[in-house]
């Protein structure tokens, strides 16, 4: 069990949106959560990386309790978030926005990780001094992700990868994310409001409805279209 959350709250001053959210998720496991605009699917993801202070429940990442750690402290550990909206350093080239990314772990160096990512992102191997700023939204979001992966994470966290970008990189990234969990073991855990992409990647879709997991869907139920016929083509 890599992941553990028990009965967790969050709040934005006095307006609480995470109401006990509770789940656990597998080592090599890839989770997508759904929700409906207002529902906390971002909250929690900004909770679980420490960006939001939880006012209540535990967070165990890998057997150790992270729920008070700054989030500095669970990104060296090895949770990796990508954030909706990309936020990318745009006066930055890409080689620096991947160098920015990058936190030493073991025997894995600045090089190793650079060109691991140019390997897996042949469009930005290209772009390298490119200005992030100057880049589509689609390679930005791909920059985004390749910035992340430099510090090779053990558990991925996405927010809406596929917001705003052509459906080209959206299949980039579905390749991209499918290797890591088949051939890397990365858990991934995805907010998207994509069902074709949350049903392409995940093992099992969870619900949220205001700030509270509602239902769980198997991977057997969603190759059978039970996500599509309970909540139409999108959330």
């Amino acid at each position: 069990m890599i992941l553990d959350v028990d009965d967790l709250h969050a709040a934005y001053g006095r307006i609480p949106i995470l109401n006990g959210v509770s789940f656990r998720v597998s080592d090599g496991e890839t989770v997508g959560i759904l929700g409906h605009n207002g529902m906390g699917k971002t909250t929690l993801l900004k909770t679980l990386i420490g960006h939001l202070s939880a006012t209540a429940g535990r967070i165990r990442f890998s057997g150790t309790d992270v729920s008070r750690w700054p989030s500095y402290r669970r990104a060296r550990a090895g949770i990796g978030y990508v954030p909706q909206g990309r936020m990318i350093f745009p006066a930055l080239t890409v080689y620096e926005n991947l160098r920015m990314g990058f936190i030493a772990r073991g025997d894995w160096s600045e090089e190793n990780a650079v060109n691991d990512i140019r390997a897996r992102f042949p469009r930005l191997d290209t772009l390298l001094d490119r200005a992030g700023g100057t880049l589509s939204g689609g390679e930005q979001q791909l920059l985004a992700l390749a910035r992340t992966l430099c510090g090779h994470p053990k558990l991925l966290l996405l927010d809406e990868p596929t917001e705003g970008i052509q459906p080209s990189i959206v299949d980039d990234i579905i390749e991209i994310l499918d290797g890591l969990h088949r051939f890397d073991g990365l858990t991934i855990i995805v907010v998207e409001q994509s069902l074709d992409f949350i049903s392409a990647l995940s093992q099992r879709v969870l619900l949220i409805q205001k700030g509270t997991i509602t239902r769980e869907l198997s991977a057997e139920q969603l190759s059978a279209g039970a996500l599509a016929d309970e909540l139409g083509e999108t959330v």
